[in-house]
């Protein structure tokens, strides 16, 4: 086939008019005459890949060391001079550029996977199955002038990546886009791997002033169902197509223009995703700068972000590249993900966990244990960031804590109350809600309450016996729920007010005050910046170690035997 095609590019430009020789020698002055020309060079002789220099091959390996957590994705548009699709040029990167940027990430140390590995990894968290430094790289739309210059640059560097393919332009044959024909040649070099990009949804829309999609924009004469199948048929024949004619099935989707449907009408974006669920296991969109991060474990797969490639030396990629793994590590250590545990590890766990009895009231300490030096520390709104900050001071001072978890930031953290489990803590509910979400009736704190039970039950193999309401005005509102789920109702009788600013060791001395056996300490893991909690911290069980003081889960502090003389009480 390239055979065939060489010998048709010779024939051709023997047999233009004389005249027409300026207008191919002067292609630099239009596009389309450009892409004429880059059709009829690489059908010829293709270029050369322009080599890196030595200075930034030296910066380039300066980094092949350094790993970072998760995957970067990477998305390019035009390759050349021309315009995009967006008629905005900071989406065209040159080819020399191109070919810097990919030199760049080979003498860092990168190597590029498939959107099934990428896929794998984000379901299973198993980062053994890809290489040391994986990198993603995908191609929007289908574009001539990038298949035909980024394919040489790619075998030249070992690289490979994604193409997403819009099929109604691959089908018309035009000059722009690549067409079927081309598209099996790219596929079968082994270098490309193909993306769905939808058949004939790939155009923007003017609604009441935000730009749409068109694979977003129901129109005003379909209600939701007419729209889920207009976008069900149109995606399913671009599978068709791609499975005729390149013989592939997608497994990946990315959404024109970036466009998720954050600003579509009502129900359109519930009804994309459950579409998108049923044809592929992973979706992109594109982020341009500011926030972006590599791909990790517990992210949305059918929302995965790609960094919009501008025009960029390659160093300057591989600094964006490390600010992103910045992002990464921190989430990473948010959501515990360096953290494996099995399920017959964490039911072991969960079986040494040993609930008091339900008290009747509301416990805020222990007053019948002076003999004993106990406390109880305790953190609300979490899990976060800060979560693993705090267990990592707990660990280093073998000390334990009670954490009343939000059921609203579980998704994504599951890991850090395994963390909790298998470390000692004890995990105990705070609702679902922040608590700026202002009071509950009883029966939707009841829901609230039971919807945190199952977010936690699905995280960790246990039911937390402890309960504290999101809101302290919701404390005897819940004692009806408390007894009705044979839950114990938490609430403290030393408050830290580390929500405030103060100081970290005004943190402490409010914490270390006149504390007493059988205190119930609130602090806080979430809900705010709480890197004054994280640094008060040690200061805390520095002192309370110093004083003969031992930490205690709740749970532990309810069991523990009352002093010589004292009934066991529940209350207070």
């Amino acid at each position: 086939m390239r055979g065939k095609r060489r010998l048709q590019a010779i024939v051709g430009l023997a047999m233009l008019p004389a005249t027409l020789f300026p207008l191919v020698v002067y292609h630099t002055r239009d596009d389309v005459g450009h892409l004429l020309y880059l059709r009829g060079r690489y059908a010829l002789f293709a270029p050369s890949t322009p080599q890196l220099s030595h200075a930034a091959t030296l910066a380039a390996q300066s980094r092949a060391d350094e790993r970072a957590h998760g995957v970067p994705v990477l998305v390019y548009h035009g390759i050349g001079r021309g315009t995009t699709d967006t008629g905005d040029g900071r989406f065209v990167v040159s080819r020399e550029r191109f070919a810097e940027q990919l030199q760049s990430l080979r003498a860092a140390g990168f190597e590029a996977i498939t959107t099934r590995q990428l896929a794998a990894y984000l379901r299973s968290g198993d980062i053994q199955a890809l290489p040391d430094k994986p990198v993603l790289i995908t191609f929007d739309d289908g574009r001539a002038d990038a298949m035909l210059q980024a394919d040489r640059i790619m075998r030249d560097t070992g690289m490979r990546a994604t193409m997403f393919v819009i099929g109604e332009r691959a089908e018309s044959g035009g000059l722009i886009y690549s067409g079927w024909d081309d598209l099996g040649e790219y596929v079968s070099s082994g270098r490309w791997e193909i993306g769905n990009h939808t058949y004939d949804l790939h155009a923007e829309h003017d609604l009441d002033g935000i730009r749409l999609s068109s694979l977003v924009n129901r129109r005003s004469d379909e209600d939701v169902s007419d729209y889920r199948g207009r976008v069900e048929d149109d995606l399913g024949r671009n599978q068709k197509e791609l499975l005729g004619h390149l013989g592939v099935q997608p497994l990946a989707f990315a959404y024109p223009f970036g466009d998720i449907g954050l600003h579509a009408r009502p129900g359109v974006r519930g009804a994309l995703l459950e579409t998108l669920a049923e044809h592929f296991e992973i979706a992109f969109h594109q982020y341009e700068e500011g926030g972006w991060r590599h791909a990790l474990p517990g992210d949305d797969l059918l929302g995965i972000s790609r960094l919009t490639v501008e025009n960029w030396t390659g160093l300057e990629l591989l600094e964006r590249l490390d600010a992103a793994a910045a992002l990464a590590d921190a989430v990473y250590e948010e959501r515990a993900l360096g953290y494996e545990f099995s399920p017959a590890e964490l039911a072991k766990a969960a079986a040494r966990v040993s609930c008091a009895p339900a008290r009747r009231g509301v416990v805020e300490r222990r007053k019948d244990i002076s003999t004993r030096e106990l406390v109880a520390l305790t953190f609300d709104d979490g899990p976060s960031v800060y979560t693993p900050q705090i267990l990592d001071v707990l660990r280093a001072n073998r000390a334990v804590a009670t954490f009343f978890v939000l059921g609203s930031q579980i998704d994504g953290r599951e890991r850090l109350l395994q963390r909790m489990l298998m470390e000692g803590s004890e995990i105990g509910n705070h609702g679902m809600a922040p608590p700026e979400a202002g009071s509950a009736p009883t029966q939707s704190l009841r829901e609230d309450v039971e919807e945190a039970a199952r977010g936690i039950a699905g995280a960790v193999p246990l039911e937390p016996c402890l309960l504290r309401p999101p809101r302290p005005g919701d404390t005897r509102r819940a004692l009806p729920v408390a007894r009705e789920h044979d839950l114990t109702l938490v609430s403290w009788s030393h408050d830290a007010r580390d929500l405030s600013e103060a100081a970290p060791e005004e943190i402490a001395e409010r914490v270390l005050n006149r504390l007493k056996p059988g205190t119930i300490v609130r602090l806080h893991d979430g809900g705010g910046a709480r890197w004054r909690t994280v640094q008060a911290l040690p200061i805390i069980l520095a002192e309370l170690e110093g004083r003969g003081f031992q930490t205690v889960t709740v749970s532990e502090l309810l069991a523990a035997e009352p002093a010589r003389g004292h009934a066991v009480k529940g209350v207070r």
